[in-house]
């Protein structure tokens, strides 16, 4: 915890600092931390990131469909996503710069640790997907997770704004303002994802959980039209390593410019994890999705 607090306000007292790495994800990409409200910007195939003033302090470079790397290596990238387990619910809209998704919104109450620790990481998380012609290369999300690592110690819930980027498959981690990420068990959290227009030619997006001052926008040339709730997991083993009791998105609602769309929540079966999700509450508002542990 001390390490990470000491990273964070280095990065934050120091808004020229280049980003660096702070670790490796088991798919092979690299993790970074930015400083609480950052800026990422597509600019032709790379993502820009930014200070909180404006200064450019990383450059992910080819992440963007049409690139020449990011053609070579999207199938790496598409197996280490596969390689992470998942169980995930979602729904697609056509999205166009008159008729955007302009809110995505869930809450949750924080479960139950696990009984069991054995290094494992869970990820429950409300998503937005980014895609180009119909190829996914990026990921925004509020996520809780579950786990234990040098930074922050554990195991413990800390909740997060990530972004996740191909070809490599790239973390891009934003905490709290107060550099302190836990949340302890029943505490209520609400989660939203919202369009902000700017007035420019990107479609700028933004994630925050219980109003707190937004972590990271994210800006694309093109809107997103895809959007995931679910759990991701890596190295579970055995049922005690869940939580004991199922995990419930509650009033997930989803808003585009011109209204709640007609969707329905589609749930792939070829689940990878010892998990489930059920479809308590269909469509695009107030819709209600469990995640059932097999313990």
């Amino acid at each position: 915890m001390l390490l990470l607090r000491f990273l964070l306000a280095a990065l934050a007292s120091n808004i020229g600092l280049a980003l660096t790495p702070v670790g490796n994800r088991p798919s092979g990409g690299q993790i970074f931390v930015a400083p609480h409200g950052s800026r990422a910007k597509q600019v032709d195939h790379n993502m820009e990131i930014f200070a909180p003033n404006g200064t450019l302090i990383h450059t992910f470079v080819d992440v963007m469909p049409g690139s020449a790397s990011a053609t070579k290596e999207r199938r790496s990238l598409l197996a280490a996503r596969q390689s992470l387990s998942a169980t995930q619910a979602s729904t697609t809209v056509i999205a166009d710069p008159a008729n955007v998704i302009e809110a995505f919104n869930t809450s949750f109450t924080v479960p139950a640790l696990p009984k069991t620790f054995e290094s494992q990481i869970i990820y429950l998380s409300a998503t937005v997907v980014a895609s180009n012609q119909g190829v996914e290369f990026a990921w925004y999300r509020c996520v809780l997770q579950y786990g234990a690592n040098a930074f922050w110690g554990g195991p413990f819930w800390t909740m997060s704004t990530e972004l996740e980027l191909g070809p490599d498959g790239s973390l891009l981690v934003v905490v709290g303002e107060d550099f302190n990420p836990r949340v302890e068990v029943g505490a209520t959290i609400q989660t939203s994802i919202l369009h902000k227009d700017e007035g420019d030619d990107i479609f700028w997006y933004e994630a925050t959980f219980n109003d707190q001052p937004t972590a990271l926008e994210v800006g694309w040339h093109t809107p997103v039209s895809k959007v995931l709730i679910g759990l991701e997991e890596e190295g579970v083993t055995q049922p005690s390593e869940y939580p004991p009791e199922p995990f419930t998105f509650k009033d997930t609602n989803l808003t585009m410019t011109r209204g709640a769309p007609e969707v329905a929540w589609d749930v792939p079966s070829d689940s990878t994890t010892g998990a489930y999700v059920t479809v308590d509450v269909d469509g695009a508002v107030n819709a209600e999705l469990t995640v059932h542990f097999l313990n």
